[in-house]
Formats: structure tokens, C-alpha cells, sequence
């Protein structure tokens, strides 16, 4: 059976009564309408994040039947619909009209099991209608069981999409949730309206915050060979340089996206996190696809009118940046190796994008430094979990008490940056790029406060975001960079 046991309601005699029509019972659709997400996609990524390997299951499981996916899905995926985002607005909406006498019913395409769960989590519901394994009760299908149960003209039918076009034929007045213009247009001639929720607004800013267009900044290192060789005035260079930060910039808010969707129950039941458009339900997890989906498609125009190299870095980039999101994020220390990785592949990026090859030097220098920014990353969340009680973090490998170890780490990596530095500065072959150089000595000092000074504020909880996006919100960072290009100006670059 798909449905629980429900006294079919005498409604025939008094259907054209005021007090009979009141009386309908209300049958509400789940999937975009009392939840702001569709939970077979929902369950497909639980699925798909539990058992990768496995994949290939979903095809088999489709080939016998809609009904048969989601059931096999609702079996193995362990969908927690205690997490899910619902519609505040419907749910006090269906209350009223449960305590002015009415009966509320779920009306599904999801797997039964699914359902059962979100009537058991809401105590709303008189009864529930559901797939079974064997029948996608949506469209047609779900209104011939609602007719069935409740005669024709008997209910009143809660909706967001066209595929409840079929149902509210059927039905005595219809309540549209989230639904289009034209959709409500297309509806006008099927059936009376008894309430409209309108279409939430902002879904293209829900977009641009999922892309998190701010981490960015990170991107610009691909302009560090320039830098290096002193070639930022160079236009065509530059806009090789451009090209690539546009296309790191669009793979790593496809990352970003792919991560979000793998990771939605984890993320909604983190205190920040939560407010993510997917995970808030301001974001559909299909458009999260259609999303990560364009955004890989734009990466790939840059990188093509690049060179070869530069689009065998950018593929190897977003390998590595989706098994630190799979996997390598739960491994200590592997985890911060594999962040200072990625952002030296970005130099490397820049190094194949422009022609303008990176020294020894500044690879050097650049591993440590990001070696010490991605500990400091961690640092900051054991902190953070500290002043909260908690003694683990959700999905990594540390626990608060590693936090001293990596202070220790990350500090003497920051510290091996500057000595680096220091060493490149001593370097005999510096003479013949700077007639000066040793006005570049006092960008060892700058460099250690700067070091220092994070590290003391990332201990005080201070740096709540990416060391990087922090750093570029730093007005101290900003002026030590100021002195520091001051002192290469003064060292007579030749």
C-alpha cells in the first residue's frame, strides 16, 4: 500500500454548499512545494556521496522505472528529512487551515518511504499518498489516486509546477506555490485559485552568492610571474594573465558548487554554512547542477584560447580541488599539503598562461607561505570550535587540542617563507635584476610582522574567513604590500 488508511470523506452531497467547499481536505505536493528542494536529486547526491563507486546503479535502477530509482534511492541513501528546508509561509498556511476543521494529506511523487518520514515530521498530515516501487504516482497518475480516493472536484490541491497541471484539473480550487506567470496563467482555465505564495525573488543573486565570487581573490596569483619578472605593463601578457584568472576563477566556483551539493546535510546543520543558497533552499539542487554544469563550460572557453599546458594545470586543479572536497579534507595534514598545492598550481597556471617562467625562488617561497596560510585556514576553525566547547570538527581530522601543533607548524612555515626570502635577497645573481637590492633586506622585517601578526589574531579568533580573502579585507596587509612594492621601486629594478 502507498497511502495510510483514510476514511474515504462524504463530500458529494455537500460540494455545493459554502460549508462543504470549506471543508475540502487539502492534499499538498512535497517536492518544490512544502519543501524547497526535490528530494529524489537530494537523495541521488546523498547516494552519489556515500557510494561514488557506484554510480553506474543509478542507470540500472532508472532503466526499470522512475518509481523504482527513487525507491532503491530511498533504501540507500539515507535522506534526513528532519534537515530539509520547508516553506514557513505553507506550513502556517496548512495549520490554520487544520485547526478551521480540515484534513491535510501529502500528496507525492517521492518514494514512499521518503514520505513517511515527513509525515512523522510533521504532525499535519491525516494520510499520505506515495510512490511504491512500482508507480510514479505524479502527473496523471496522482490524480486518478486522488479522484479515487476523493471524487472528482473533491480536494483541494497544493502545487508548484506544470506537472500539477494534470491534477488540478481534477481538483475543486488549487493553491500555487513559487509558480510562474505562466504557469498561473496556464492554470486560470483548469481550475478556481484559492491562494497564491509568489515566485521568492533573487534566485539570480542566490546564483552569484553560491558562485562566492569574493574567494576570487585567491585567483590573482596567477598574475605572480608578472610580478616576478616585472612584466605587469605589459598588455599582452596581461590579458593572457586575465584570461586565466577568468577561467580559475569560473572551475573554482564550479568546485565550489559540486561541493555544496555533495555536502548539503552536513552544511545545514552547521551554524554558518546553513545560510548557503542550496543548503537554505534559495537554490534548487537541480539548478546547483545546471550551475556547476555552465560554470565548467565558461572555464573551458578561457582555457582553450590558452595553451595546452595551461588546460592540462586547470584540469589537474579542479581534480585535485574535488578530492580535497571528497576526500583529502578529512585526511590531517594531507588536507593542508594539498591547499598549499593548489594555490602554487595557480602560479603555475600563470606561468603556463603567459610564457613567463617562475623561478626556483619564488616556488620555494610560495610553498611555505601557502603552506602556512592553509595551517592557519585550520587553525582558525579549531579555534573557533574551541570557544564554542566542542573538542572535533565535523568531516576533518583534527581535533581542538591539535591546535597548538598547528600553530607551531604553520608559524615556522611562514618564518621559512621570509628565510627564503632572505636567502634569494643574498643570492649573487640579484645584483644584475636590481641595482639597489639592498633596500629589498627591509621586506624581510614587513614580512615577519605580517606573519606574526595574523597568526596572533588568527589565536584571538579574529580571522573568521580564507587567510586569503581575510588578508585582502586587512588594511595592515595593504600596507605592507605598499612598502614592500615601495622598497622594490627603490631597489632600481633593471
Amino acid at each position: 500500500m502507498s497511502e495510510l488508511a483514510i476514511p474515504r470523506p462524504v463530500i458529494n452531497d455537500a460540494r455545493n454548499t459554502a460549508e462543504g467547499a470549506r471543508k475540502l481536505p487539502i492534499c499538498v505536493d512535497l517536492d518544490g512545494t512544502l519543501f524547497r528542494t526535490d528530494t529524489l536529486v537530494e537523495c541521488a547526491l546523498a547516494f552519489l556521496r556515500l557510494h561514488p563507486a557506484a554510480a553506474f546503479l543509478l542507470v540500472v535502477w532508472l532503466f526499470k522505472g522512475k518509481a523504482h530509482l527513487k525507491e532503491q534511492l530511498a533504501l540507500h541513501a539515507e535522506l534526513d528529512t528532519r534537515v530539509l528546508p520547508v516553506r514557513e509561509q505553507l506550513i502556517d498556511y496548512l495549520e490554520s487551515e487544520k485547526a478551521a476543521g480540515r484534513e491535510i494529506f501529502l500528496a507525492t511523487a517521492a518514494d514512499l518511504r521518503v514520505a513517511q518520514s515527513v509525515v512523522a515530521q510533521l504532525p499535519l498530515f491525516s494520510g499520505l499518498f506515495a510512490s511504491d516501487g512500482s508507480t510514479n504516482l505524479s502527473g496523471r497518475n496522482k490524480r486518478q489516486r486522488l479522484t479515487g480516493q476523493f471524487g472528482d472536484k473533491g480536494f483541494i490541491y497544493v502545487g508548484n509546477s506544470r506537472a500539477d497541471l494534470a491534477v488540478w484539473k481534477s481538483c475543486a480550487g488549487a493553491v500555487i506555490v513559487d509558480g510562474s506567470r505562466k504557469l498561473i496563467r496556464a492554470l486560470g482555465a483548469e481550475a478556481p485559485i484559492v491562494r497564491v505564495f509568489p515566485r521568492e525573488k533573487g534566485r539570480l543573486r542566490s546564483m552569484v552568492r553560491e558562485m562566492r565570487v569574493y574567494q576570487w581573490v585567491k585567483n590573482t596569483l596567477v598574475f605572480l610571474p608578472l610580478v616576478g619578472a616585472h612584466l605587469l605593463v605589459d598588455p599582452w601578457l596581461m590579458g593572457k594573465a586575465f584570461l586565466a584568472f577568468v577561467a580559475f576563477s569560473l572551475c573554482a566556483s564550479a568546485v565550489y558548487t559540486i561541493n555544496d551539493l555533495f555536502d548539503l546535510k552536513p552544511d545545514r546543520l552547521h551554524p554558518e554554512k546553513r545560510k548557503r543558497p542550496l543548503a537554505a533552499g534559495d537554490l534548487s539542487p537541480q539548478a546547483g547542477v545546471a550551475l556547476a554544469a555552465a560554470l565548467l563550460l565558461g572555464a573551458s572557453v578561457p582555457a582553450a584560447m590558452l595553451s595546452g599546458g595551461f588546460a592540462a594545470v586547470l584540469a589537474c586543479y579542479f581534480t585535485l580541488t574535488f578530492g580535497y572536497s571528497l576526500a583529502f579534507k578529512k585526511q590531517p595534514v594531507l588536507d593542508v599539503l594539498v591547499l598549499a598545492g593548489l594555490y602554487t598550481v595557480r602560479v603555475f597556471g600563470g606561468e603556463l598562461a603567459t610564457g613567463v617562467q617562475v623561478s626556483e625562488w619564488l616556488l620555494a617561497f610560495s610553498m611555505f607561505i601557502f603552506l602556512s596560510l592553509a595551517l592557519l585556514k585550520r587553525y582558525s576553525e579549531l579555534v573557533s570550535k574551541g570557544a564554542d566547547g566542542q573538542v572535533t570538527t565535523n568531516g576533518r581530522g583534527y581535533q581542538v587540542v591539535d591546535s597548538a601543533v598547528l600553530a607551531t607548524l604553520g608559524g615556522a612555515a611562514g618564518y621559512l617563507a621570509v628565510l627564503v626570502l632572505a636567502l634569494y635577497i643574498n643570492n649573487e645573481h640579484v645584483s644584475a635584476h636590481y641595482s639597489r637590492p639592498r633596500f629589498l633586506w627591509l621586506a624581510a622585517p614587513l614580512l615577519l610582522y605580517w606573519v606574526s601578526r595574523i597568526w596572533i589574531l588568527a589565536g584571538r579568533g579574529e580571522v573568521h574567513h580564507d587567510p586569503i580573502v581575510f588578508s585582502f579585507k586587512d588594511r595592515a596587509t595593504y600596507v605592507v604590500v605598499f612598502l614592500i612594492a615601495l622598497l622594490l621601486v627603490l631597489s632600481g629594478p633593471l
